[in-house]
């Protein structure tokens, strides 16, 4: 069975996780910087 949108659903933002292939998925990316 598949889902079919209407419309592009977005991508997931995920991270990369260390060690292995695998992403972890994230809600929110926050960069700190100065």
């Amino acid at each position: 069975m598949t889902t079919s949108f209407v419309i592009a659903a977005p991508a997931i933002p995920s991270l990369p996780v260390v060690g292995d292939s695998k992403r972890f998925p994230v809600n929110r990316i926050y960069c700190v910087g100065r």
